[in-house]
Order: C-alpha cells, then sequence, then structure tokens
C-alpha cells in the first residue's frame, strides 16, 4: 500500500487590485493516498484522520463537505464519465494544525489501477496539433504548471503522444504570467519579435500582459471558464478550430 507523505515548498500570493501586492512564504503540504487510507487509517500515523490532533487531516475540510471525500471524488468523476481513475487517488492538500484549517485548494491526482496517466484535452486540440505543425509554426506552451507537469500531461492525451507538436515549455520560472517582461523573455528564447507570436489564454490579465510585450492575443471561450474583466476588449475563439 501507498503512505502518506510530506513535502515543503513556497506559496505565492499575488494582488492585482486596488494596487500590486505580492508575497511569498514557506510552507508544507500532505500529499495522501486516499484509497490506501480508506483500507487502512493507521497508515497515516503520526498524523491523526477525522479527530483532533496536533496534526490532522479532516475529510470534510475536501470535496463537497460530506464525511467521505473519496466518495464524493468518485462520484465526481462518475459524473463526468471518467471510468479507469480506479487505481490510488492522492490528495495534496494542506493539514489541519492544532485543529485549525488553511485550505485554498486541494489537488487531486488519479491513476488507472495499472498506474498509467491519462490526460483530457478538448477534442480540437490534437487536430489543431497536427494542422499547425504541418504548416511550420511553432507551438510553444506557457503554464503556471511545472515544466515537468505540462509535459507529462501533454505526452498522455486521449488523443496520444502529443508532445511532438510542441517546441517550447514555459512556466513561471520566466515570469509571472501578468508580467510583460515574462512574455518578452519567451520571445527572447523562441527566437522571434513578440509581434510574430499569437497568445491564446482564458485569462484576460494574462492578455493584457502579452499585448504590453507587442504579442497578438486572443480570448479562449470554453465551458467552465469563469467570466473575465475586459472581455469585450478582446478578439474570442470558442476552438482552435476557427484558428
Amino acid at each position: 500500500m501507498n503512505r502518506p507523505m510530506i513535502g515543503f515548498g513556497t506559496v505565492r500570493h499575488t494582488r492585482l487590485r486596488p494596487v500590486l501586492h505580492h508575497f511569498a512564504y514557506p510552507t508544507f503540504f500532505l500529499l495522501l493516498p486516499m484509497r490506501s487510507l480508506r483500507q487502512d487509517t493507521a497508515l497515516a500515523a503520526p498524523l491523526a484522520v477525522n479527530r483532533t490532533a496536533a496534526l490532522s487531516f479532516h475529510d470534510r475540510d475536501h470535496g463537497d463537505g460530506r464525511v467521505d471525500a473519496l466518495e464524493w471524488l468518485d462520484a465526481l468523476l462518475a459524473g463526468e464519465g471518467i471510468v479507469d481513475a480506479d487505481g490510488e487517488a492522492w490528495l495534496h492538500c494542506f493539514p489541519r494544525v492544532l485543529g485549525h484549517t488553511f485550505k485554498p485548494v486541494s489537488f487531486w491526482y488519479c491513476h488507472r489501477a495499472d498506474g498509467t496517466l491519462r490526460a483530457q484535452v478538448f477534442p480540437d486540440v490534437a487536430p489543431a496539433f497536427a494542422r499547425w505543425g504541418t504548416k511550420g509554426l511553432t507551438i510553444s506552451i506557457f503554464s503556471s504548471g511545472s515544466v515537468l507537469a505540462q509535459q507529462l500531461l501533454f505526452a498522455h492525451t486521449e488523443a496520444g503522444d502529443l508532445t511532438s507538436f510542441i517546441s517550447n515549455y514555459f512556466d513561471t520560472s520566466v515570469g509571472k504570467k501578468g508580467d510583460a517582461e515574462s512574455y518578452r523573455r519567451i520571445a527572447d528564447t523562441i527566437g522571434l519579435a513578440p509581434s510574430e507570436l499569437l497568445f491564446v489564454s482564458d485569462i484576460t490579465t494574462e492578455l493584457a500582459a502579452a499585448n504590453e510585450a507587442g504579442m497578438k492575443t486572443l480570448l479562449s471561450i470554453r465551458p467552465g471558464n469563469q467570466p473575465q474583466h475586459h472581455a469585450e476588449q478582446y478578439r474570442t475563439i470558442e476552438s482552435f478550430d476557427e484558428l
């Protein structure tokens, strides 16, 4: 069985309004094998599970607040038509400390029983990548996820391995996504002028920064996207088929 793990890192916050403000602080987090813990909660020791302790995990802090967070996850997967995430389900989260919790997000990593990965992309992505590759266009990814995470995602999509179409991967080590200088660095790395690059995003603050750097931009409208401030200022697309 898998055992819980603890990790250490840095949390960074940025506020854009009413004035720009950002700060960072060190922290630690848990990575919990939820299916293994369902079979044997003793695996979590010395972490307490669903009881008060110096350091504890409570199911109701995650998902929709029910007493079994894994039950919520499985219902969510089934509702989305995902039937092969029957392997380990890892929950990346913050613990309760002395009964108190700070939990801005919960990340779930759902594996197949054989340990292989499957990443979902919209149906128009793979055909678009192939079409752009045939035309000799350069495809680059800029994400807040790490370069490794990007490579793993595109290597294991339902449409197959798409990494052969991608020339460059960028994460926030190149700079913040809301900073125009980040996009200038990306253009320098690619070896093209910013005006020769098209940046597509579903976040208008990122588009504004790319515009400031001199790039062309498009606002991507996808199901489930959050409404964006000043969206009317940008050309929009709903599918890569439009490009």
